[in-house]
C-alpha cells in the first residue's frame, strides 16, 4: 500500500540537437505595402460634364509586397521537427529604396543545403494618408498632391529562403 509520502517520478527524454546558427537569403511576400490614393471626381446631379467635387480613393489593387531578404536563424531539432526563430532584413521591389525588418519562426528542410520556410512579422516605413485627411472628405479643386506621410507599420510575412551558411 503506497504511503502519502511516496513519490513516483517519470522521466521522458525528448531527443534534441544542439542549437545552431545559420544564415539564408531568398524571396518574401508581405502584407506591408505603401498606400496609394487618387482624386476621383463626382459629377453634379443631372450633369454629364460638370464636376461637383473630388474625393480621395484608395488605389491599391492588391495590398501585397514582394522582395528579397536575408535572415539569421537560431534553430534546434526537438524530436523529429527542426524549428527555430529568425531575424533579418529585406528590400521590397518598389520604385523607392526601402528596408524592412523581419522576425518570426523558421522551419528548415534538408540537412546541408537547406530550404527554409519562414513565417512571422515585418516592420518598416510605409506611406499612409496623413492625419486630418480622409477618404470621406470632399475637395472643390485638386491643386495639391494627396498628403501622404511615412509611418512605421507592421504586418505579416512569409518567405522561402536558401541556407548558405550553417554552423
Amino acid at each position: 500500500m503506497p504511503l502519502q509520502s511516496d513519490r513516483v517520478r517519470f522521466i521522458i527524454e525528448v531527443p534534441r540537437t544542439k542549437p545552431s546558427l545559420s544564415f539564408s537569403t531568398g524571396l518574401f511576400c508581405t502584407g506591408l505595402y505603401n498606400e496609394a490614393y487618387t482624386y476621383t471626381p463626382t459629377l453634379k446631379k443631372g450633369s454629364k460634364l460638370d464636376i461637383d467635387y473630388y474625393t480621395i480613393t484608395d488605389e491599391n489593387i492588391t495590398p501585397l509586397t514582394l522582395g528579397f531578404n536575408s535572415l539569421a536563424h537560431f534553430t534546434t531539432q526537438i524530436g523529429g521537427l527542426q524549428t527555430g526563430v529568425h531575424l533579418g532584413f529585406g528590400i521590397p521591389i518598389e520604385k523607392k529604396l526601402n528596408v524592412y525588418g523581419f522576425y518570426g519562426i523558421s522551419f528548415p528542410f534538408g540537412n546541408k543545403e537547406r530550404i527554409i520556410l519562414n513565417i512571422g512579422g515585418v516592420s518598416g516605413m510605409a506611406n499612409r494618408l496623413s492625419n486630418g485627411t480622409s477618404t470621406d472628405q470632399q475637395f472643390k479643386d485638386i491643386t495639391k498632391e494627396i498628403p501622404l506621410v511615412r509611418k512605421l507599420a507592421h504586418s505579416w510575412s512569409i518567405s522561402l529562403t536558401f541556407n548558405f551558411y550553417n554552423k
